[in-house]
């Protein structure tokens, strides 16, 4: 599999990305060393290493391809698993469990590996505010949605000073003497967004069709728990209005939503 992957960065030619061109044409508008450039420039990169793993992806190089590991379910006595996952395992192990769609996704699967590796190698998948026609709208903000041990489970927006080492290395002539990658998120990344919110209404996404609305009935722990959990939750208020979100949330779940039994 290695020599297959060496073989492919040897014939890689970045031409054979295929990019949005509204992101091309934005990226070609802003004059270079901008925040306009530097926004598109960080859009560009998540989106070549997303597409770069979907071509290995494809390459159909897994060791594990012919012996039933991705296939393997438990009994269906097991009911805690097939409660939670009715259409049985997921087509790749290579996955990030809020973005798992891969049904609606353009390659399938192979976004799922996608997502996934933008997580293990920039530390999130990366995600950005559309929220054009709200006051609260900023262009230039970028946000990390991670799946990491001992780091929040929620999206957070980077910190100038991340975003600025990002930009750095990403621009640099030669090589840097160390990376910023992968970004981790911690207790001064504040600014933070509830994955179990749909996507349409928090406006923190890079296509809408990259997560779908989670069911009303689905679990809510994280948010619901009366322990203040400061990794995810860096203030009380953070926690407070978290917690009020998934009421009202579970409400209309239980009342409808109009409020009627």
């Amino acid at each position: 599999m290695l020599d297959k992957v060496r073989q492919f960065r040897e014939e890689f030619a970045p031409e054979i990305l295929s990019i949005d061109s509204r992101l091309l044409f934005a990226y070609q508008a802003a004059a270079p060393g901008s925040r306009a450039f530097n926004i598109r420039l960080i859009e560009l990169m998540a989106v070549a290493v997303h597409q770069i793993a979907v071509m290995l992806f494809n390459l159909g190089t897994s060791l594990h391809k012919d012996d039933g590991i991705t296939e393997w379910a438990p009994p269906k006595s097991n009911r805690l698993y097939w409660d939670h996952n009715p259409d049985g395992p997921l087509p790749t192990l290579f996955k990030h469990p809020w973005y798992v769609d891969y049904d609606q996704y353009p390659n399938g699967a192979a976004d799922m590996a996608g997502y996934w590796a933008e997580s293990r190698i920039l530390g999130g998948v990366v995600v950005f505010d559309r929220r054009r026609q709200s006051p609260d709208f900023d262009p230039y903000a970028v946000y990390l949605h991670p799946n990491r041990t001992n780091v929040t489970y929620r999206i957070f927006e980077l910190l100038p000073e991340q975003k600025q080492a990002l930009i750095e290395f990403l621009t640099a002539d030669a090589a840097p003497p160390e990376s910023p990658l992968p970004i981790l998120g911690h207790d001064m990344n504040r600014n933070r967004v509830d994955p179990e919110e749909p996507i349409e209404e928090t406006g923190i996404y890079r296509d809408l069709w990259e997560r779908k609305e989670l069911p009303l009935d689905a679990p809510d722990a994280a948010r619901m728990r009366d322990v203040w959990d400061v990794l995810d939750f860096p203030t009380q208020a953070d926690k407070a209005a978290s917690k009020r979100r998934a009421i009202e949330r579970r409400d209309r779940y239980l009342l409808g939503d109009d409020g009627d039994v």
